[in-house]
């Protein structure tokens, strides 16, 4: 079982980590970082995980840590079978980046390029999310592999693949297929345990008690801005 002490580093972490990516949450953490009580932090964490926004549930997973998990370690041949089954994945999406690379090149509309490139761009950041995923999955760095994986489905969602398959219906068949495979390795991954080694929380502990007094003078000026909007938060 963690300690209030090595709770608070968790929310540290989790609490620095939101300033930059969802600053909608800092009001929610700042709370559970002066007082990391368990039953608090489960509630804080599954509300985040709700949320639409993929950097807003990388706090919920990351806050997830904190809490004493009764979930057993994934068995090491499937989850070695579904970092396999992930690199696939991501060959594929390598070579649909590619692809786009040439009909770019191909193409004469200014229109149809620019949604091309666009579609390049989202095929790129797809399969580097299901890389990084595949890799911590490798390293049995759980919460990390949660995080990434949740990057990839929520880039496997948006629209412009729809267009894609406008564009090209040839592609309707590998955009489902892909699709339903991100849903399916996230589904896997978030059954798997969010903890720290025992080892993490010492090694956090000295970085995170520069931030923990950084963050300390921020909610302080951020409460400040509150009483004077013209006040910068910087």
């Amino acid at each position: 079982m963690l300690q209030a002490s090595e709770r608070k580093v968790v929310v540290g972490v989790a609490l620095q980590h939101a300033y930059y990516a969802s600053p909608e949450s800092v009001i929610k953490l700042g709370p559970l970082w002066k007082n990391p009580d368990p039953k608090s932090l489960e509630l804080v964490s599954q509300e985040l995980l709700r949320s639409m926004d993929p950097e807003t549930r990388a706090i919920g997973l990351m806050l997830e840590q904190a809490l004493d998990s009764t979930v057993n370690d994934p068995d090491p041949i499937q989850w070695r079978d579904l970092a396999l089954d992930m690199y696939e994945s991501q060959v594929n999406l390598v070579d649909y980046t590619y692809r786009m690379a040439e009909f770019m090149h191909e193409e004469a509309d200014v229109e149809k390029k620019h949604t091309l490139n666009r579609i390049y761009d989202e095929f790129q950041r797809w399969q580097a999310s299901v890389g990084e995923a595949t890799r911590h999955l490798r390293d049995e760095n759980w919460t990390e592999a949660k995080i990434e994986i949740e990057e990839a489905y929520s880039l496997s969602q948006s629209g412009i693949f729809d267009s894609l398959v406008t564009l090209n219906s040839n592609y309707k068949g590998a955009i489902e297929i892909q699709r339903r495979d991100a849903k399916k390795y996230r589904d896997t991954i978030r059954s798997y345990p969010s903890k720290l080694s025992r080892s993490q929380p010492r090694t956090m502990k000295s970085e995170s008690q520069m931030i923990i007094l950084k963050l300390e003078s921020r909610l302080l000026r951020v409460q400040l801005v509150r009483n004077c909007p013209l006040l910068p938060i910087n």
